[in-house]
């Protein structure tokens, strides 16, 4: 089935996934393109750390953008290029957007779609993503872009992160009790069902799910992988129906490889 037929999940998997899938579900044909980096959706370089950043709306999203230094600026476009920039058999649906964690239109749409969610067990939501409540995580340089088919969805992230934050921040294991939740949006509610799995060890850290979405006809699985090097936190989220650990691992390939361009 054609990943466009999901979009009512896609608010859900939104939620679930502060980051990636927001982005990813900016490729639905009702939804307006994510702006480019460098223009209204990033805090310009002028904005000096003491000053309010101005208020935003794009896209349905509004709200004030956290101060950006230059230094924030240029990290983030030089992680620009460390994105993957195709995709076999897919199209860009997204960015690539570059700019401080927590102003990227990609994190905050999901935010804007967690505080619409509700959730049976609220710990879980964000299994395999940093936490973008903490400043650290929030202020730091970042790119995402997405990829898009009428099967499937890739949307790859890079968040820079100061000193040892990178270990701090990493996502733990998954716990057994959110092995199982139910995320209940705009009162359609999914059930979904992760597994960690083990992937080939890339980088100094790597963990890596694979969730099952059940819920008003659904086949439909997301992998998603958080691997750290250096400093640098890559998330990897791959949407799609009958999803392998093969195929996760062959994205994950790629995404390392764009990755490697960019860190040492």
């Amino acid at each position: 089935m054609p990943i466009n037929a999901y979009k009512p999940a896609y608010k859900t998997i939104a939620a679930m996934s502060m980051l990636l899938v927001a982005a990813t579900s900016c490729s639905s044909s009702d939804t307006p393109a994510a702006p480019q980096a460098g223009n209204q959706s990033q805090t310009p370089q002028s904005t000096p750390a003491s000053t309010p950043a101005p208020t935003q709306t794009t896209a349905g999203v509004s709200e004030s953008l956290h101060p950006v230094t230059p230094a924030v600026t240029q990290a983030a476009t030089r992680l620009g290029s460390g994105l993957l920039s195709t995709v076999d058999g897919m199209n860009k649906a997204y960015g690539p957007e570059t700019g401080a964690y927590g102003n990227l239109t990609a994190t905050r749409r999901g935010a804007e779609a967690m505080a619409k969610a509700t959730m049976d067990k609220p710990g879980c939501a964000a299994v395999g993503q940093l936490d973008v409540r903490a400043p650290a995580v929030r202020d730091a340089p970042a790119a995402v872009v997405a990829f898009s088919s009428p099967q499937r969805s890739v949307t790859h992230a890079l968040i820079k992160l100061r000193g040892r934050e990178a270990v701090r921040r990493f996502p733990r294991a998954l716990r057994p009790e959110c092995e199982v939740y139910t995320v209940t949006v705009d009162g359609a509610s999914t059930t979904y069902h992760t597994r960690e799995v083990a992937l080939p060890s890339r980088g100094d850290r790597l963990r890596a799910f694979l969730t099952s979405a059940d819920g008003a006809g659904l086949d439909l699985q997301i992998g998603s992988v958080a691997l750290q090097k250096g400093n640098v936190v890559m998330n990897l989220l791959v949407v799609g129906s009958k999803l392998s650990r093969r195929e996760l691992s062959n994205q994950t390939d790629n995404a390392y490889a764009a990755l490697m361009k960019v860190v040492e």
